[in-house]
């Protein structure tokens, strides 16, 4: 959920923020315009780029920790830092495949007007999850 609310923050922040702070009727304008398609795509990608590092770094968090020595792979704080920057970059990298995705599914659904069926959304994500695990299997190959 943090990557989805991360999402959400980064692409409609500085819309809906103003020199007065931001009220409910410039959130509403954030939204509206950022529910395009094409905007709803580069949504889908911010999301699942994050959703991927946000995994990975769980996963890999307690082994970073345990190369860290003067004779391992990461020598000091500022190396894991440079990993985690490569890491992040490459989940974005990766995401690229779900971009055109998710503003298809979305103008599709919008248009068809079940954009809220919570199956259709798992199942969006769902395989939107499948298509990002082929693109690391695919570059593993």
């Amino acid at each position: 959920m943090d990557s989805f609310k991360n999402a959400i923050h980064n692409t409609i922040s500085e819309e809906s923020t103003s020199l007065f702070g931001c009220d409910i009727d410039s959130i509403q304008r954030a939204f509206k315009k950022y529910s395009t398609s094409t905007q709803v795509a580069h949504l889908g990608r911010e999301y699942f780029s994050q959703y991927m590092y946000n995994s990975f770094s769980f996963t890999l968090e307690k082994e970073l920790a345990n190369s860290l020595s003067t004779n391992g792979r990461f020598q000091n704080s500022n190396d894991i830092q440079e990993f985690n920057k490569r890491l992040k970059q490459y989940c974005w990298d990766v995401s690229k495949i779900v971009e055109d995705f998710s503003g298809g599914w979305y103008g599709k659904h919008s248009f068809e007007g079940d954009i809220s069926d919570k199956k259709k959304t798992a199942d969006f994500t769902s395989y939107a999850i499948t298509k990002l695990l082929s693109e690391v299997q695919r570059e593993d190959d």
